[in-house]
């Protein structure tokens, strides 16, 4: 980072930008590694359903089942959503995982999670036409 801040990039968000990009480049940073050299996963879908029908698809107890598994927690408000033209993004982020198949292993978790989230909120006339 400091040869790109000698270069007169001021911002230290641009300088880890441009550090990571050229480490990815050079095949010394795994996508999804994090500097502290464990992993991070996100996936997000945005589904045509109301902000509250939304939340109450993933917090309610069989929404919770529906995307954690049987015997999953029951979970306090917290998470975050945002809203688009009247629909929501519903987003997991998961990080510290250990490696990079733990990584993607969590991704094809939570895609498939968002997937059945999605069948459940269909199957509930949730979601809009």
């Amino acid at each position: 980072m400091a040869l790109v801040r000698d270069e007169g990039v001021d911002s230290g968000w641009w300088q880890q930008m441009v550090t990571v990009g050229y480490e990815k480049l050079k095949g010394r940073r795994i996508t999804g590694e994090t500097q502290d050299a464990d992993f991070q996963v996100g996936v997000s879908r945005t589904m045509d359903l109301p902000a509250d029908d939304a939340w109450h698809l993933v917090t309610s107890p069989d929404g919770v089942q529906t995307w954690l598994g049987a015997g999953a927690p029951t979970l306090a408000e917290g998470a975050r959503y945002e809203l688009h033209d009247g629909r929501c993004v519903v987003n997991f982020h998961e990080e510290h995982l250990p490696d990079e198949a733990v990584r993607e292993e969590r991704r094809t978790y939570f895609r498939d999670a968002l997937d059945r989230l999605q069948r459940r909120a269909t199957s509930l006339g949730l979601e809009g036409p």
